[in-house]
């Protein structure tokens, strides 16, 4: 009988001390159980933060180099061309200019043609277009109006002659770069602006053939 009265107290102590304190060991589990899972949130943002920060480091990384490497290869290819050889130079740059001639014709003005020249020879410079001005003006929907069959104006042979010999000679005109790819023609072909940029925005560096 003692044992049952003892049992029965220590049933009764339970009791009580749930009643007193459940409420409060309830929240301290749920309270618990809030932190760790708030801090499996929060890893799993700063993981993901982390690897986002990572991939656009990567990423700009990526970019700075393949700009190296592309300027790298432009100069490579410009060194090239600049030092071909004396024999064939003069033949080179008459077949080149007979070809530029064929597109200039329709410009109105001496530096629409220029500028438009040495738009052509950036390009065949650069080692993102092909190795030759014909195989340039060949590209589909670049130069519309080129026909390999177009009459040859004496004139317009001259001023791509010029332009060619200031190129093979490792001469550009002021404020002309390798970056200068992209071209317009404007004003019904009184004038022709190249650009820096294939799409236009507000950094985009413009040139002309200085007057």
């Amino acid at each position: 009988m003692p044992k049952i009265q003892k049992r029965a107290s220590v049933e009764d102590k339970m009791h009580d001390y749930w009643k007193k304190h459940g409420i409060l060991l309830i929240l301290s589990f749920f309270w618990g159980a809030s932190m760790i899972a708030g801090c499996c949130i929060t890893g799993v943002i700063v993981q993901h933060n982390t690897e986002a920060q990572v991939w656009q480091l990567a990423a700009q990384d990526y970019d700075a180099k393949l700009a190296a490497y592309q300027a790298e290869q432009a100069q490579a290819k410009q060194a090239e061309y600049f030092l071909s050889g004396e024999a064939s130079l003069e033949a080179q740059i008459n077949q080149e200019a007979d070809e530029l001639a064929r597109a200039t014709q329709i410009f109105t003005t001496t530096r629409a043609k220029e500028s438009f020249i040495w738009n052509m020879i950036m390009r065949m410079i650069s080692p993102l277009y092909p190795d030759s001005i014909k195989e340039v003006l060949q590209q589909p929907g670049q130069v519309d109006w080129y026909d390999e069959t177009n009459m040859i104006s004496e004139t317009d042979h001259q001023i791509a002659v010029r332009a060619l010999r200031m190129a093979h000679d490792g001469r550009l005109p002021a404020g002309l770069t390798l970056q200068h790819l992209y071209g317009e023609m404007r004003d019904n072909g009184a004038d022709y602006v190249l650009r820096t940029k294939y799409i236009k925005t507000p950094d985009d560096d413009y040139w002309r053939m200085p007057e």
